[in-house]
Order: C-alpha cells, then structure tokens, then sequence
C-alpha cells in the first residue's frame, strides 16, 4: 500500500524563498528610484514655488527679498536632500539646489530672467552676487 506524502521537501521550501528573495531584490531597486526621482522632483517643485513667491513679492514689494528668508521652500527642499542655495539684489535673484543622488538630475536652478534649468553636472555657481543661472 502506497503511503501518502503531505507537505513540502527541504528542497521545494528553498527554491521558493530563493525566487521571493529575486522579485523582493528586484523590486526595492525600482522603489529606491522611485523615491530619489520623488525627491528630485520635490526640489524641481520647491524651486518653482520659490520662483512664485519671488514675483509675488517683486509685485508687492518693488524689490526681491534674501532667499534665505524664504523658510517654507528652504525647510521643503532640505526635506528632501538639497540645501537652497542664492543671492537676491534688488530686483534680481538666483536660487539653486545641488540634487543628491539625482541620477540624471545633479542640480536645478531658477533665476529671475525666467530660467528654470536642470543641470546634468553641478555647474560652478561663480560668486555669490551673481543673480543668473549658469
């Protein structure tokens, strides 16, 4: 009389963790990008924000003020890895952020000529009264 097996081998247990362990792998790779191209584009909209709220207050004002005052955008962008960077004279201004781990993206500039530009390698940014993207 035959004798009926229940449950799995030692083998069958190990082939199925390793092939969970390959997909598991494969997709916290993709989630990891994911989350640095989110952050990138956090900075990318922060930034633009900042270009917002610099012309509402040129408006307003008749003048830009530092961007170093601009505390909601500066605490948005250091939430996501980059650190605001500028100088605002009168009515001219630069804000920029390094991106790190942008992947395609290292940087990310606005100024008030109306550049809004991506850099694929951090740019030098020159002295800190320059008021345009390099």
């Amino acid at each position: 009389m035959k004798q009926l097996r229940k449950g799995f081998t030692l083998i069958e247990l190990l082939v199925v963790i390793a092939i969970i362990a390959i997909l598991a792998s494969i997709v916290l790779v993709n989630v990891n990008q994911a989350r640095q191209r989110a952050r990138s584009a956090a900075i990318q909209s922060a930034l633009s924000q900042l270009r917002t709220d610099m012309e509402l207050r040129i408006d307003t004002a008749g003048n830009y003020p530092a961007v170093s005052a601009l505390t909601t955008i500066a605490t948005a962008i250091s939430n996501n890895g980059g650190s605001l960077q500028g100088t605002a004279a009168g009515t001219a201004y630069r804000a920029y952020s390094l991106i790190p781990g942008g992947g395609d993206t290292q940087a990310f500039c606005v100024d008030s000529t109306g550049i809004s530009r991506a850099y694929a390698t951090a740019p030098t940014w020159g002295a800190a009264t320059v008021t345009t993207c390099p």
